[in-house]
């Protein structure tokens, strides 16, 4: 009986660990002369209007970029969104970013991903971000 209860107890601890793992995103914040802030996120850009059947987190969002065809990085006036259709867990589809701890305003004008460093670069206003 008391094997029993450790090794239900070891399996809970290592099932919640497990489900509690995720891709941590960093974020560092950059003015606008810094010579690391690439010249494609202070280009100015529009975005297309998001029409995907999928709406998102919020309306308004606008399409920036794209990884190898199927992951889609969005912005808008109330953050910015990354959207993964090909996503094994729904909610691994979408991740949505606002507030101080991502963005210095949540209003996104411009966003450019680095395809080399697997970063994404995005523009709020008068103040480059990059998120790895």
């Amino acid at each position: 009986m008391h094997k029993k209860i450790v090794a239900s107890f070891i399996l809970f601890t290592f099932c919640s660990l497990s489900a509690f793992a995720f891709e941590q995103k960093l974020v560092t914040r950059y003015s606008l002369d810094a010579e690391e802030v690439p010249a494609e996120v202070l280009a100015n850009q529009s975005g297309i209007t998001w029409e995907n059947r999928e709406r998102g987190p919020v309306p308004g969002l606008r399409e920036y970029d794209r990884v190898d065809a199927k992951v889609v990085w969005l912005g808008s006036d109330q953050g910015a969104a990354r959207f993964d259709p090909y996503a094994t867990h729904p909610w691994d589809r979408w991740q949505y970013f606002w507030g101080k701890r991502w963005l210095a305003d949540n209003e996104v004008q411009a966003m450019w991903v680095d395809k080399s460093a697997e970063s994404q670069w995005s523009l709020k206003r008068s103040r480059p971000i990059s998120m790895t």
